[in-house]
């Protein structure tokens, strides 16, 4: 009545399991979104190299990431054909003998996703290790590998250079994309093969008096 508060009476409402469906339903609808936009540009293409540069720019803006290639295992080899970066970075398509990187070397061993959020706290690498991450500015990184019969026979990786909290959400679609990309890449190479040895033995028949 004297116009001064004495008191003051909040009511609340858990709304958590709301809040995590909605968001459950918006990343279903960003995963479609992201395989079906994946899958119309992998179908026309018949070329391990486009795929890959069509996986990587999709993936990294898709991601928001710094970097992304997906990289052919070969032997002690790994083998870059074609990667995306943002604007101002180097590319880091190439080959890399294996044995002699210690961070592709220690991922393709472990035989599993590496997921780093940040180089410079993550207890999951040595001292060498994050010195060596610093230096190429792979700070943040998801590092997935593609693993056949028990050998590995490519990698997906995402990195950025400053730190990130990879979201499981990402770090899942990190990993069907990586087996998406093994699978549109050996079905160009099977069909490739075929198309050689097809005109092969056109060659050889047209040949025959």
């Amino acid at each position: 009545d004297s116009g001064e508060i004495y008191a003051v009476l909040a009511m609340t409402y858990d709304i958590t399991e709301q809040v995590l469906a909605r968001k459950k339903i918006e990343e279903n609808e960003k995963h479609q979104a992201f395989l079906l936009k994946l899958s119309d540009a992998l179908r026309p293409l018949e070329n391990p190299v486009d795929i890959e540069e069509a996986v990587t720019k999709i993936a990294l803006e898709f991601m928001d990431a710094d970097w992304c290639h997906y990289s052919t295992i070969v032997e002690d080899k790994l083998i870059i054909l074609r990667d995306a970066m943002r604007e101002g970075l180097p590319s880091l398509a190439g080959e890399y003998q294996i044995s002699s990187f210690a961070l592709f070397k220690a991922v393709l061993d472990g035989g599993q996703p590496l997921i780093v959020n940040d180089v410079y706290t993550t207890e999951i690498l040595d001292e060498e290790l994050k010195q060596l991450c610093g230096q190429l500015q792979n700070i943040s990184f998801i590092n997935v590998p593609v693993v056949k019969n028990g050998k590995p026979v490519g990698m997906l990786s995402l990195i950025q250079s400053r730190p990130r909290k990879w979201t499981d959400f990402e770090v899942q679609l990190t990993i069907e994309t990586a087996e998406r990309t093994w699978a549109a890449v050996e079905r160009a190479k099977a069909e490739e093969a075929l198309r050689q040895s097809e005109e092969k033995y056109r060659s050889l028949f047209n040949s025959i008096n």
